[in-house]
């Protein structure tokens, strides 16, 4: 007799073994089967459906399951509860007992007398007059405010006339001026302009008497200046805009003429300015002298009229002006053995490096510069000192020798 597992077990072997040779027919019939394939059958046959493992996510839930708690703990926890309950009540009261003793201390002396009702009467008192004085303060401030805002209008509108009345009023008053005073400040500005120009254009009368006719009046005011410009402006013919940039010139020379008389000042190159006017003699050859196509620019140094119109016409900005004025200032057939310096060329060898070339005339230089200078202030550019202009010279200087050479060549053939 066998045991019944034996039996079960013999059963299992022989099963298998069948199937394992079903399974080798096959792929002696199907060799085209893939190697993954015949490796799964393989084990299938030898190790039967090995069960699937579980996820993560199971075991991760088993490992945080709590143990189970015990009858005696569930009731310690309860207990714990509950006396943490109490123990809370009893700091709330506690609290709140405090809170009444601070409100008991801040009440009157006379805790007979004493009544809620007249406590909160109190109150709405107190609460009403800051209110008031909420109200009283932001009226005040609307007050101040609007009167600012009104003192800064009269300001922008009637600036002339505010300085009028506080030369002669004396210290400037807090409240702002009504419209009759203002039409009166007005009328007294009117008078003290029409003063000053009448007295200006008979001292300016006098000096043109005694100088010659040569030198121009001053301009009268901002205000005419800017008026006649704009009258000019709007002319479309070639005459017009000829006798403006005339009259224009005339007031810049005029303006001009204490200020251009300066000495030039050293800089930081290696250029040597003459120390004496006596020194300039020398280069007065490369300059224009008076005559009636030119006019003077300052004590000694003159320029043409035309150039000087079409520089003042033509040029936007400081560059423009410098290169335009340099021809009208200097002679180009004295000047094609000059640098602006005085240096000798670098270029050229020996024999040009022996040769030592003339400056340009350092004062005229400063003049054109000065000149320059004034201009851009009032037509707002950039202005620009001689040691930046000295680059710009020594440009022009090299055109004005080539249009030169050009000419000659020119005549000769």
């Amino acid at each position: 007799d066998r045991d019944p597992l034996d039996i079960k077990m013999n059963q299992l072997a022989k099963e298998r073994s069948k199937e394992f040779a079903k399974l080798k027919s096959a792929q002696a019939a199907n060799s085209n089967v893939p190697a993954n394939k015949k490796r799964k059958l393989d084990s299938s046959v030898f190790y039967g459906n090995v069960p699937k493992t579980r996820n993560a996510v199971s075991k991760k839930k088993e490992d945080n399951e709590k143990p189970k708690m015990s009858e005696e703990e569930k009731t310690r926890k309860r207990i714990f509860e509950l006396n943490k309950k109490e123990a809370d009540k009893r700091n709330n009261l506690a609290i709140l007992l405090k809170s009444q003793e601070s409100k008991k201390s801040k009440v009157p002396d006379d805790d007979d007398d004493w009544s809620p009702e007249t406590d909160n009467s109190s109150m709405d008192s107190d609460i009403q007059d800051q209110r008031a004085r909420d109200s009283e303060a932001r009226k005040e401030k609307n007050d101040i405010l609007r009167n600012i805002r009104e003192t800064d209008l009269d300001a922008d509108e009637n600036s002339d006339s505010k300085r009028t009345s506080n030369e002669c009023d004396g210290p400037s008053r807090s409240k702002s001026p009504t419209k009759e005073e203002l039409m009166k400040q007005i009328e007294l500005m009117r008078k003290q302009l029409e003063s000053k120009d009448s007295k200006s254009n008979g001292s300016d009368r006098k000096k043109s008497d005694e100088s010659g006719g040569t030198k121009t009046s001053p301009l009268k005011d901002d205000k005419i200046e800017s008026s006649e410009r704009d009258s000019l402006d709007m002319h479309s013919d070639k005459d017009d805009k000829a006798v403006g940039s005339e009259r224009e010139s005339q007031n810049l020379l005029s303006d001009n003429d204490n200020s251009i008389n300066e000495k030039p000042s050293k800089g930081n190159d290696d250029v040597e300015f003459f120390a004496s006017e006596e020194d300039y003699s020398n280069l007065e050859h490369q300059l224009y002298g008076p005559s009636d196509d030119t006019t003077e620019l300052c004590h000694g140094i003159f320029i043409k009229k035309n150039d000087l119109t079409s520089a003042l016409t033509g040029s936007t900005n400081v560059n423009h002006l410098l290169r335009r004025m340099m021809v009208g200032v200097f002679n180009p057939a004295e000047i094609q053995s000059c640098t602006v310096t005085g240096q000798s060329w670098h270029a050229g060898g020996s024999e040009a490096c022996s040769l030592k070339p003339e400056p340009l005339h350092p004062k005229a230089l400063q003049a054109i510069v000065d000149f320059s200078n004034n201009v851009a202030k009032k037509k707002k550019w950039q202005k620009k000192g001689l040691e930046k202009a000295r680059p710009i010279f020594a440009v022009k200087l090299t055109e004005i020798k080539k249009s030169f050479e050009k000419k000659k060549s020119q005549k000769k053939d």
